[in-house]
């Protein structure tokens, strides 16, 4: 199972190459198993970038993991760097499942597990060059 943070859901439904194809594996192993948890402040920044023109997405069989107390008071203790909503974001990586981010910020957290494109290779055994992306570290 893997969760995916807004550049990851953004990204996995289109046919855009910021997202590996191990990262596109894991997502389909976890479909495979029924739904894709998001953070549901997701659902605000998707709906953000809808708002203003830049993007147009639709996404069946998610899983919107609701903002309850315990991520918030997690959110709070992450760095000021990180925008809230990105701290609530990474905050849902806690929840027992590894955060699938391209933001280099929310993965030098310490507190969250996150899968980044080395660990996704080792993870599944591939090998391959990865670019770079142009929201890392967005």
């Amino acid at each position: 199972m893997i969760t995916l943070d807004t550049y990851g859901a953004i990204y996995w439904p289109g046919d855009c190459t910021e997202l590996s194809d191990a990262t596109r594996m894991e997502i389909a192993d976890t479909l495979d198993g029924g739904e894709v948890p998001i953070s549901s402040i997701s659902v605000l920044e998707v709906a953000q970038f809808a708002e203003i023109g830049r993007l147009a997405l639709s996404i069946e069989d998610v899983w919107m993991v609701p903002v309850v107390t315990a991520i918030v008071m997690l959110a709070a203790s992450m760095p000021p760097v990180l925008r809230v909503a990105q701290r609530l974001s990474a905050a849902h990586g806690t929840l027992g499942v590894p955060l699938a981010t391209l933001d280099l910020r929310v993965r030098k957290l310490t507190q969250v597990e996150t899968w980044d494109i080395e660990r996704l290779l080792w993870r599944l055994q591939l090998t391959c060059v990865a670019g770079s992306s142009r929201l890392s570290g967005a």
